[in-house]
């Protein structure tokens, strides 16, 4: 009888452990990404020194063996004479090792890039302005 529960309760936890490590496979479909957006925008916009928004959705394919992650509707734009200088991108699919990512490091594997557009504005002299940094975050 403790022989039969015993290889019971073996089956039982090898099924969670299964389960539970198939979740990174299987999960990341099911959960609302855009909940990160303004986490995402804030570390974007510290990290150019321009005001990033992500104005459409943020998906995320997978996360192991490599995070895919697919944002689309990019702004990196500043203020330049009151005209919004820049680049606008439709949208970047990018792959991750997930693993790097646990030791800090970001080791993309692919990027792809879709419609990007730089947005600029020309000076009283002539001068070209696309981007450039905003230390006031406008």
């Amino acid at each position: 009888m403790m022989a039969r529960f015993a290889t019971r309760a073996i089956w039982i936890a090898a099924l969670i452990l299964v389960v539970l490590g198939s979740v990174p496979f299987w999960a990341p479909p099911f959960i609302d990404w855009n909940s990160q957006r303004h986490r995402l925008e804030r570390v974007l916009t510290d990290a150019t020194g321009t005001n990033v928004r992500i104005k459409g959705d943020i998906t995320v394919a997978s996360l192991l063996p490599s995070a895919r992650i697919s944002i689309s509707g990019i702004e990196a734009l500043s203020n330049v004479r009151d005209k919004a200088t820049g680049i606008t991108i439709d949208r970047i699919d990018v792959a991750v090792e997930a693993w790097r990512l646990l030791e800090g490091v970001l080791d993309v594997t692919s990027l792809r890039v879709e419609g990007p557009r730089a947005v600029y504005a020309i000076d009283d002299l002539g001068r070209q302005h696309w981007l450039e940094r905003n230390p006031e975050g406008e």
